[in-house]
C-alpha cells in the first residue's frame, strides 16, 4: 500500500514471519535447557518466574525499551505506542524487536504478524507504531487463564526430592503424552494449542515446554532447526 504522509512522517506496514525459519512449514524445535542429569538439586520453588525469553537480553538498552513498551501496550490491548523523541529506534531495529517479540514472547500469541508505524521522512526514525491482534482482549483473557490451569495442573505434580532434570524431564513426558502432532489444528503453533487442544506443530510442543520451564524458573531457549530435510 501507498505511505500516508503526514507532517514530514509517513506511515508504512511491515509483517514479520509466524516462525523463525519462514522458507519452512514447519521447523524442528528443540528443548535446551541449562540442565544436566549429574547437577546438585536445585529445588524450583527458589526460583522467580521468568517473564522474558533469553533473546530479549541479548538486546541493547534501547530496544529492550521498546519491546517492554510493545508488551505493556499488547497486555491492555492497545492500538497505538508513541515513542518519544529521545528514543532513536529504526525501522530495521523495529523489525528486529517485533520479530523476536512475536516468535520469542511465547504468552503474546495474540498478536498479529502485521503491524503499521510512523516514520520520520528526513531522519528514518520511528515515532509510532500501530499493532492489531488476532482475538479480542476477552478472548485471550480466557485462553490465557485456560493455559495457565493446564501448566499449573502439570507443575503440581513437581516435588521436593526432584532435580531440575527431573523436572524438565517430567515437562517433556506431560507435553508428549497429552499432545498430538497436527498440520491442521488451530493454534497449532502456540501454548493453547498445545496445552488446551492438545494439537499442535513442533512450534507448539517448544513453546509449551519454555512455557513450562519459563514458570518455575529454569532457563530455557527455543532452537529452530531442520529434520528429515524439513
Amino acid at each position: 500500500a501507498e505511505p500516508v504522509t503526514t507532517t514530514g512522517e509517513q506511515v508504512y506496514e511491515m509483517t514479520v514471519s509466524g516462525t523463525k525459519a519462514p522458507d519452512k512449514n514447519d521447523t524442528d524445535q528443540t528443548f535446551v535447557t541449562n540442565s544436566s542429569k549429574n547437577e546438585e538439586f536445585s529445588p524450583y520453588v527458589l526460583k522467580k518466574e521468568i517473564t522474558r525469553p533469553y533473546s530479549y537480553f541479548k538486546m541493547n538498552s534501547t530496544q529492550r525499551l521498546v519491546y517492554d513498551d510493545i508488551m505493556k501496550a499488547a497486555v491492555s490491548f492497545k492500538n497505538e505506542i508513541n515513542f518519544p523523541s529521545t528514543v532513536k529506534i529504526t525501522v530495521s531495529d523495529l523489525y528486529f524487536i517485533y520479530q523476536t517479540l512475536f516468535s520469542d514472547q511465547i504468552d503474546a500469541f495474540y498478536l498479529d504478524t502485521t503491524i503499521q508505524y510512523l516514520a520520520n521522512a528526513d531522519t528514518g526514525y520511528v515515532s509510532k507504531m500501530y499493532i492489531e491482534y488476532t482475538i479480542s482482549q476477552k478472548e485471550a483473557a480466557a485462553m490465557l487463564t485456560k493455559t495457565d490451569a493446564a501448566a499449573d495442573a502439570i507443575i503440581s505434580k513437581v516435588t521436593s526430592s526432584m532435580s531440575e532434570y527431573d523436572i524438565v524431564k517430567m515437562f517433556h513426558d506431560e507435553i508428549i503424552t497429552d499432545c498430538n502432532y497436527s498440520l491442521t489444528a488451530e493454534n497449532s503453533s502456540d501454548i493453547y494449542g498445545c496445552l488446551i487442544g492438545r494439537e499442535a506443530l513442533c512450534q507448539g510442543y517448544a513453546k509449551a515446554f519454555e512455557y513450562l520451564c519459563n514458570k518455575v524458573g529454569i532457563e530455557t531457549m527455543i532452537v529452530s532447526g531442520e529434520a528429515g530435510g524439513e
